[in-house]
């Protein structure tokens, strides 16, 4: 029986990760700020804002079993303002601006031509010639604060104790000296890319830091709770890369021209400015990744 018991737990997180390999781009974020018990930004294209929203009700009651509540935020709501539209428990927030990205843990970028797989699977999805993208949306899931799944357990993809086992496995990831090492490269070289002015701040430093020493179980799990997604034990160079793209995009402000830093070195500043026209907190990212070793 024993031996039994060991199989099926040992089987448990394959099978976990066969279905994360069936998740779509928008539910494998949610996934990923379920594990690490974080905040997330998920954009897209602004006509299809409302399409987002409604994907995102159908994913977290559909895929998680969870109930969604729409709060409309502004550059001025407090992290007052969303706790109270939310009712989860008031935490420390930095004098109170919510739109402050160093408190959002990833970013995502959904792009509407790969659809929105649960909406258009949806029986309340109706098309409409004279309706724009943004306009085609129907409320299929009650918003309010309960915390009681929607659907019942066995019809969920991913249930809550799967979730949980995903955040104990993260804790056990193992992180090599090379790839700690690959790690701080990465933010020593976004910190001194000549287009960053910011965003490379302690709090995210922090995230880095106490993830590699594993001091704060709150933190460690950054990084790490992408490997137990892949059925891995151990934390690779490649995921270091793609949760690199996740925590920064966001995070990333491009400096202006006439503070970059070579204009203190006499730079004229025309050519600085056409150096520096359409750089993107994207394309700093992959330079950085380019540009660093990568531990074989």
């Amino acid at each position: 029986m024993a031996v039994e018991a060991r199989a099926r737990n040992s089987m448990e997180p394959q099978m976990i990760a066969a279905k994360v390999q069936e998740l779509t781009d928008v539910e494998l974020a949610t996934l990923l700020c379920l594990v690490a018990n974080q905040h997330c930004i998920i954009e897209t294209e602004g006509d299809a804002l409302d399409a987002l929203q409604e994907e995102l009700q159908l994913v977290t009651a559909n895929v998680f079993g969870l109930s969604a509540v729409v709060v409309n935020c502004s550059s001025t709501t407090t992290f007052e303002d969303f706790s109270s539209g939310v009712l989860i428990p008031k935490r420390s927030s930095n004098g109170g601006d919510f739109s402050k990205n160093d408190l959002i843990f990833i970013s995502h970028f959904h792009n509407p031509e790969d659809g929105f797989a649960n909406l258009e699977e949806s029986s309340q999805w109706v098309e409409d010639d004279r309706a724009s993208l943004s306009s085609v949306v129907h409320k299929t899931v009650v918003q309010g604060t309960s915390r009681e799944p929607v659907l019942p357990s066995e019809l969920l993809l991913i249930r809550n104790k799967e979730v949980l086992l995903l955040t104990e496995l993260s804790k056990k990831v193992n992180l090599e000296v090379e790839v700690r090492r690959y790690l701080h490269n990465v933010l020593t070289f976004l910190r001194m890319h000549r287009a960053v002015a910011g965003g490379i701040s302690p709090q995210a430093t922090k995230h880095f830091e106490l993830l590699v020493k594993s001091v704060n179980p709150y933190f460690d799990i950054r990084f790490q709770c992408l490997a137990p997604l892949h059925n891995l034990e151990y934390v690779t160079p490649s995921l270091v890369a793609l949760a690199a793209r996740k925590i920064y995009r966001h995070r990333i402000t491009i400096v202006a021209p006439e503070h970059e830093r070579s204009m203190q070195y006499g730079s004229d500043l025309t050519a600085v400015a056409a150096l520096l026209e359409g750089v993107t907190a994207e394309q700093v990212i992959e330079e950085v990744l380019a540009m660093v070793e990568v531990p074989l």
